[in-house]
C-alpha cells in the first residue's frame, strides 16, 4: 500500500511537472516573440529614420530648387544626392520634383543585379543620374547616365516619355498637401518588383524632395532572427499586405504555403486555415503595431507552431502517461511480492519476538523466504531462540522473571521443582518473598535491589514452598532497565543450597569438635611434658649424685652404665621440654603484631653468637621487610634455621648462610635461608615431621623437633615452607608468610621483636 502511495503521489507530481513545463514553455515563447518584436521595431524605426532624415536635411538645401538641367550632373544638388544615396545604404534614389514636372533622380545600384537588370545598367554601373524635361516642342526627353564609381559615364542615352510624370505620383501629392515630411505606405517598385517605400517633402513653390527606400535590409534582418524550426515573422501593413517575411521552413506548413509576395492575399488569409490544422501545428502568434494608424500603421506578427515549444513537453506527457499504467502495474506487482515473500514473513518473526518478549517459547512459525537475508534473519531468530529457551529450560538453577510488582511472570523448570510446585502455573502470578532467617520479615525482590542501589544483589536467604516449609537458597538479583532508565523487570537466579547448608553446619561442628580435641591434646601434651620435668629432674639429680659419690668405687663398667643413665635422662629431658615448645607453638596469647624482621633477625643472631663464633660461621643477611605475625613463633623460624645452617656444615669448610627476602608475591612474603653445609639427601622421610632425624644421635645434637616447630609456625602465619639443593653445595630453606598475618586480629601496630631472655626457656634448636 505504502508503495502504490509513493508511485501515485509520484505520478501525480511528474504530470504537476510536465503541465508547468508546458505551461512554462508556452511563456516563453510568449516572451521570446515579444523580443523579437521589439527588435523589429527598432528596425523599421531606423529604417524609416534612414529615409526621413536625408529628405529633411535636403529639403532645407536651396540648390534643390535651382532649374532642371539635361545634365543631371550639372544641377547643383547633384552632389549632395549622389553623396547621401551612397552613405545611406537602405536608400534606392533620391530626387527632386517642381511643379512644371521636371525631374532629377539619382539611382544608387549598389552592384545588385536586380537594379541593374531593371534599368538594362552596364555591370559597373554605381549611379544613375535620370533627368526628365519639359522641352520646347511640348514633349518630355529623358537622359539617362550611367557613372561608375569613379564618375565616368559608362553609357548616355536619351528618348521621349510621356508614362512618367511626378507630379502624377502619390508621393507628391502626398507631401504638396502637407507639412513636414510624409511616408508612403510599402508599396511594390515596378522595375525593382520589390516592396519599398517613398518619403518626401514639400520644399515651397510645387518643389518636392523625396527619396525611395528599399526593405530587402529588413527581409535580411528577419532572416537572421532565431525563432524555431517552423516559425516565421510577417511586416504588414494597413491594409495587410506584406512588407517583409521570414522562415524558410514555413512553406511546408499548410498554412504558410499561401504566402506570397505583396501583391497576395492579405495577412488574415495566412491564419485562415488553422482552425482545420493538426493540434501540433497550431500557431501561437505574438502581433504588435510597429508605427503609423489605419492604412498607413505598420504591424508585425511572429508566430510559430506551439508544437515547435512544446513538443518535448508534449512528448515527455504521453511518454510519463505510458510510463505511469505501466509503472502501476509493476507497482502492483511487486506489492504482491513484497506482501508475499518480505511484509509476511517478517510480521511473523516480528509476532515470535513479541511473543519471546512476553516469555512464551511456543514453537515459531516457519518463516520461508527465499530472499536470502529473510531467511538468514528467521534462522538466527530461531536458533537465538533455541539456545534461550535451553538455557532457561535445562538449567539447573531455578531462574525467575518478574514484574516491577515482583510477580513472577516466568520461572524455569528448576525453580518449579525447588518450591514444589506440579507446574508453571501454579508459580506464575505469585510474588516472590524471601526472608534472611526463619524467624525474619519476608523481602520482596524490590526491597532487596533497594539494598544494592540498583545493582545486583546477592545472598543466602530462606523460601518458601508451595505445600510449606522452607528451604535455603543462593539468590542473585539483577534489574533490568528500559533504555529511558525506567526499570522494566528483575531476574532471579535462585539455587538449593539446602544440603550444601546441611554440610556446612555439620563441618562446622566437626572443626569446632576437632578444634577442641585438638585444644585438648596441646594441654595434654603440655601438662604431660610439665608434669614429666619434676620426675626426670629427681632421676637426673639422683644419677648424677650417683656418679659423683660412687664413681671409680664399682669398677669401669658400673661407671659406664651410670653414664649412660645420666645421658638418656638429659635426653629425655631434652625431649619433655621440646615437646613442650612445640605444645606452645600458636597459643592464644601470641598475638599478631608488626613485626621487624632485621631487628628480629640481628637479635637471633645475638643468642647464637657463641655457635656463630665457636664454627666460624659468615652469616649474612640482606635488607628484610616489616611483617604482620607473632614476633616469638618467627623467632623460632630464624634461628631454628640458622642454627641448622651452622650446625650441619660441611667438614673443612666454614659455615656461610644467607638470609633473604624474595619480595611480596599475590599477597604472602617470600624469604630463604642458604648455607654450603651437608645438604640433605633425597628420601621418602619427611624432614618435618616431629622428632624426625636424618643423623643418629652421635654425630649431631638435637631431637629433631626444629624444622617441625619451623613447619606448624609457618602454617599458623598462612604460609609453608620447602627446601631444595644449593647448587653450590648445601641447602636453601623456603618459606611464605601471609601479608595479612593469617592467624589472628592485628592489636598492635608498632614493630615488636622478642629478645633471646623471651624466648631462652621456650626454645631448643633442633
Amino acid at each position: 500500500m505504502v508503495l502504490l502511495v509513493v508511485v501515485a503521489t509520484s505520478g501525480l507530481a511528474l504530470a504537476v511537472v510536465v503541465n508547468e513545463s508546458w505551461k512554462a514553455a508556452r511563456d516563453a515563447a510568449q516572451t521570446h516573440f515579444s523580443q523579437l518584436a521589439e527588435a523589429v521595431r527598432d528596425r523599421v524605426q531606423t529604417l524609416f529614420a534612414n529615409v526621413e532624415i536625408p529628405v529633411n536635411i535636403l529639403a532645407g538645401q536651396p540648390q534643390v530648387a535651382a532649374a532642371m538641367v539635361s545634365d543631371g550632373r550639372q544641377h547643383p544638388a547633384y552632389p549632395l544626392f549622389a553623396k547621401t544615396v551612397l552613405a545611406v545604404h537602405d536608400l534606392y534614389s533620391i530626387y527632386v520634383a517642381n511643379g512644371d514636372g521636371d525631374f532629377l533622380q539619382v539611382i544608387a545600384t549598389r552592384d545588385q543585379s536586380g537594379i541593374l537588370a531593371a534599368h538594362h545598367a552596364p555591370a559597373d554601373t554605381a549611379l544613375i543620374v535620370r533627368t526628365i524635361l519639359n522641352s520646347e516642342d511640348g514633349q518630355r526627353r529623358q537622359r539617362w547616365l550611367f557613372l561608375d564609381t569613379f564618375g565616368k559615364v559608362l553609357r548616355d542615352y536619351q528618348d521621349v516619355t510621356a508614362d512618367y510624370d511626378p507630379r502624377q505620383r502619390r508621393w507628391y501629392g502626398q507631401a504638396t498637401s502637407s507639412e513636414g515630411v510624409t511616408v508612403s505606405p510599402p508599396y511594390l517598385f515596378n522595375s525593382l518588383k520589390a516592396p519599398g517605400v517613398t518619403a518626401s517633402r514639400h520644399v515651397g513653390n510645387g518643389v518636392v524632395v523625396g527619396a525611395d527606400l528599399t526593405l530587402a535590409s529588413l527581409q535580411a534582418f528577419l532572416d537572421r532572427q532565431e525563432i524555431s524550426e517552423h516559425g516565421g515573422i510577417i511586416v504588414f501593413d494597413g491594409n495587410h499586405q506584406l512588407m517583409a517575411l521570414s522562415g524558410h521552413q514555413m512553406p511546408s506548413m499548410p498554412a504558410m504555403s499561401q504566402v506570397t509576395a505583396l501583391s497576395g492575399p492579405p495577412f488574415d488569409a495566412v491564419f485562415s486555415n488553422q482552425s482545420t490544422a493538426r493540434s501540433e501545428h497550431q500557431l501561437s502568434v505574438h502581433r504588435e503595431r510597429l508605427r503609423g494608424k489605419g492604412d498607413d500603421a505598420i504591424e508585425v506578427a511572429v508566430f510559430a507552431p506551439q508544437s515547435d515549444f512544446t513538443g518535448r513537453v508534449d512528448s515527455m506527457r504521453r511518454n510519463i502517461f505510458t510510463g505511469a499504467v505501466v509503472l502501476a502495474v509493476v507497482s502492483l506487482a511487486l506489492a504482491w511480492w513484497l506482501a508475499h515473500h518480505i511484509v509476511r514473513p517478517v510480521k511473523q518473526l516480528a509476532g515470535d519476538a513479541e511473543r519471546t518478549l512476553d516469555w512464551d517459547f511456543a514453537a515459531a512459525h516457519v518463516h520461508s523466504s527465499f530472499i536470502a537475508e529473510i531467511s538468514s534473519l528467521s534462522d538466527g531468530f530461531a536458533m537465538m531462540k533455541r539456545s534461550l529457551v535451553e538455557t532457561l529450560e535445562r538449567n539447573p538453577v531455578g531462574i525467575v522473571i518478574a514484574g516491577q510488582d515482583g510477580r513472577v511472570e516466568y520461572a524455569n523448570p528448576a525453580y518449579v521443582a525447588n518450591v514444589g510446585a506440579d507446574n508453571l502455573a501454579q508459580v506464575v502470578g505469585r510474588t516472590v518473598q524471601l526472608k534472611a532467617q526463619a524467624a525474619g520479615e519476608p523481602m520482596t525482590y524490590a526491597q532487596l535491589a533497594a539494598q544494592a542501589r540498583g545493582g545486583v544483589w546477592q545472598g543466602e536467604m530462606l523460601n518458601h514452598r508451595i505445600n510449606g516449609g522452607v528451604f535455603w537458597e543462593s539468590v542473585v538479583l539483577a534489574p533490568v532497565h528500559e533504555d529511558d532508565g525506567g526499570l522494566s523487570h528483575y531476574i532471579g537466579v535462585h539455587q538449593d543450597i539446602s544440603e550444601r547448608r546441611r554440610h556446612r553446619d555439620e563441618m562446622a561442628r566437626l572443626v569446632e569438635h576437632l578444634n577442641d580435641a585438638n585444644a585438648e591434646l596441646e594441654r595434654f601434651a603440655y601438662v604431660a611434658s610439665h608434669d614429666l620435668r619434676e620426675p626426670l629432674r629427681t632421676v637426673s639429680t639422683f644419677l648424677q649424685l650417683l656418679q659423683k659419690r660412687f664413681g671409680g668405687q664399682m669398677g669401669a663398667e658400673a661407671d659406664e652404665f651410670i653414664q649412660f643413665a645420666v645421658n638418656g635422662a638429659q635426653r629425655m629431658n631434652d625431649l619433655v621440654n621440646d615437646l613442650l615448645v612445640y605444645s606452645r607453638v600458636g597459643g592464644a596469647k601470641d598475638e599478631v603484631v608488626a613485626v621487624d624482621c632485621a631487628a628480629l633477625c640481628r637479635s637471633v643472631l645475638e643468642s647464637l653468637g657463641e655457635v656463630i663464633a665457636e664454627a666460624g660461621a659468615d652469616i649474612r643477611v640482606q635488607t628484610l621487610p616489616v611483617v604482620l605475625g607473632q614476633p616469638i613463633r618467627l623467632t623460632q623460624v630464624f634461628q631454628n634455621l640458622i642454627c641448622n645452617a651452622v650446625k650441619f656444615r660441611a667438614p673443612g669448610r666454614a659455615p656461610l648462610v644467607q638470609v633473604s627476602y624474595l619480595g611480596l608475591d599475590k599477597g604472602y612474603h617470600h624469604f630463604s635461608v642458604a648455607d654450603n653445609g651437608i645438604g640433605i639427601e633425597a628420601s621418602d622421610q619427611d624432614v618435618f615431621e616431629v622428632f624426625r632425624r636424618l643423623h643418629g644421635p652421635g654425630q649431631y645434637q638435637g631431637t629433631g623437633i626444629g624444622l617441625a616447630i619451623c613447619k606448624r609456625v609457618v602454617s599458623r602465619h598462612g604460609g609453608r615452607i620447602w627446601y631444595q639443593a644449593n647448587p653450590g653445595g648445601g641447602t636453601v630453606f623456603h618459606f611464605t608468610l601471609s601479608a595479612d598475618g593469617g592467624v589472628a586480629t592485628l592489636r598492635k601496630t608498632e614493630p615488636s621483636v622478642g629478645g633471646p631472655e623471651a624466648v631462652a626457656d621456650r626454645l631448643l634448636p633442633g
